[in-house]
């Protein structure tokens, strides 16, 4: 008979394999945009995935407000080839579904650009990119195209772990009117790396709209460490509605420190956290 320690994260682990598959579920609909990027003049096929009650194999009511979700890592989830990459463990993609049914949500997956995922140009994908006049217009268009499906509707920005970057920088940079109504940053990344990037890299007094940050006060991760959270929350001066709140507790660690299956990524936890994301989203 297996311990109980060998036990527990067996278990948890079939479970995220059971959850997450290569292709998107059947809820879920790839979205492309085609146009000619302002900041360089080439042609881009950007994707995202989009979590909506008007699709027929959901039940979801008219939702209170549309969620942008920026996955943290590379940012590549490989929509063009139809399929999710193995970026799908991250916290927003595996609880997008619980996250549609909190609000209930609009939920929107912003994938990288192809040219962000060609590893040969950019082998770190959007790492070191996030602040980009590119990955800056992409985003708008992809809001413009959420505004164009929810008339009406609040836009507001998640990000996680690196996607924190790319959330708040088009909080920041995006004129009122165009950009977010609100922005949530789930692990922050504070702490910079060589051609990696950080919040830093961001005009943070710039952001005007409410904003929640969350950490786990057992996040190891060396860039997201949750003592940097209230230094973050002072550096955002053009808000007065912001939140700090450290969540604790959840399930076994199986994944390294800075990986999505621990604290880092809510793991065990995920409906409290997602209960909370949406408790402050509601309020505005």
């Amino acid at each position: 008979m297996l311990h109980p320690r060998t036990i527990r994260p067996f278990l948890a682990a079939l479970a995220v394999t059971m959850c997450l598959g290569q292709a998107p579920a059947l809820a879920d609909t790839v979205i492309q945009l085609k146009y000619i990027r302002d900041s360089n003049k080439r042609p881009v096929a950007q994707h995202y995935l989009l979590l909506h009650g008007k699709d027929p194999a959901l039940e979801l009511p008219d939702p209170v407000a549309v969620l942008l979700l920026f996955p943290g890592g590379g940012g590549a989830l490989g929509l063009q080839d139809d399929r999710l990459s193995v970026d799908a463990q991250n916290f927003l993609i595996r609880t997008r579904h619980l996250i549609a049914a909190e609000g209930p949500f609009a939920v929107a997956v912003m994938d990288a650009a192809p040219e962000f995922q060609n590893e040969a140009i950019f082998p770190g994908g959007l790492s070191g990119q996030r602040t980009s006049a590119a990955h800056l217009e992409d985003t708008r268009r992809v809001i413009v195209d959420l505004r164009t499906r929810f008339p009406g509707k609040k836009i507001w920005l998640v990000g996680n772990d690196r996607g924190t970057i790319s959330a708040a920088n088009a909080a920041a940079e995006l004129p009122i009117g165009q950009g977010a109504h609100g922005l949530v940053l789930t692990s922050p990344v504070t702490v910079k790396q060589p051609a990696r990037g950080a919040l830093d890299d961001v005009r943070l007094g710039a952001i005007r709209v409410p904003t929640l940050i969350l950490t786990h006060r057992s996040d190891k991760c060396p860039v997201t460490p949750p003592k940097n959270a209230r230094g973050l929350k002072k550096k955002l001066t053009g808000t007065k509605q912001i939140k700090l709140m450290a969540m604790k507790g959840g399930s076994l660690r199986i994944s390294k420190a800075c990986m999505a299956l621990g604290p880092h990524g809510f793991f065990g936890i995920e409906q409290k956290t997602i209960r909370t994301i949406g408790e402050f989203i509601t309020r505005f």
